[in-house]
This record gives structure tokens, sequence and C-alpha cells, in this order.
């Protein structure tokens, strides 16, 4: 787009927290049907959850063997804002895992776009990501 004044701006989409996601489920669960012998089960948002730590949790199964995904979507990919993410999702697995003995599910940031930092960023803690441009890491028990 050229505004008037012969500069070049970028569109920008502003996205509801709400709107985000529901279209974040989506993106995530597109992506997990993609993963052969997986079968996903129910999801469960931050409303319906007791510890609302996260903003949506999927249960799947891999081979006969049943797994959580546990998700934080965030209206920004910005890099402070992926680490408070990552932060969040760790911290939510780590008080979880002190409840319930050995638990450990996967975890996935998603964001509208999230950088070439920020995917590598996401790596080095071992969380997934997924932005809705497509860019996704998806590591998985089983």
């Amino acid at each position: 787009m050229v505004h008037p004044n012969g500069h070049f701006h970028r569109m920008v989409k502003l996205y509801d927290p709400v709107e985000l996601e529901v279209e974040a489920v989506a993106a995530v669960v597109s992506l997990l049907n993609d993963v052969p012998a997986l079968t996903v089960g129910d999801v469960v948002r931050e409303a319906n959850m007791p510890d609302r730590g996260v903003d949506f949790r999927i249960d799947f199964d891999v081979g006969g063997s049943s797994h959580i995904l546990l998700a934080e979507v965030k209206t920004s990919g910005s890099p402070r804002t992926a680490r408070h993410a990552i932060d969040q999702l760790i911290s939510y697995q780590s008080r979880q895992a002190a409840k319930h003995g050995n638990w450990n599910p996967a975890l996935i940031f998603v964001a509208p776009y999230l950088s070439p930092q920020v995917r590598e960023m996401c790596r080095d803690f071992e969380v997934n990501y997924c932005d809705l441009f497509g860019n996704a890491r998806l590591v998985l028990p089983g």
C-alpha cells in the first residue's frame, strides 16, 4: 500500500484475542491432522480449565498412547511476548507436574506471525510453534 506521501506501509491485521484463539485452535488442529497415525481428541479452552495457565489444551493419541498439547496464544509474536508465552507454558507444565507426578505434555506457542529469531527461541526452549503464515514446528511424543 502506498501512503499519499509516497511511502510504503505494510498492512497489519489487528487481531481480536478471541478471534485469534479460534484461528489458533484451527491452525493447530490442522497441523496435528497432518501427522500420520495421530488422532485428535478433545480441545479444551482456557475458560473450561481449572488452572488457567494456558489458552487451550488438545488431547491426542499416537499409536494407542494418549498425550496432551498445551497452547499459549498471543496477538503479538515479538521476542518479548514470545519469551513471556514460553515462560507461561513451562511454568504451567511445572505446576501441573508437581500436582500430578510424571506429566510431560507437548507445548506450543501460537501468534499471527513468528520471526526466524522467535522460532529459534522456541526451539531453544523445546517449545513447538505455529503462526498463521504457515511457519510451524511440531515435535511430539511417539
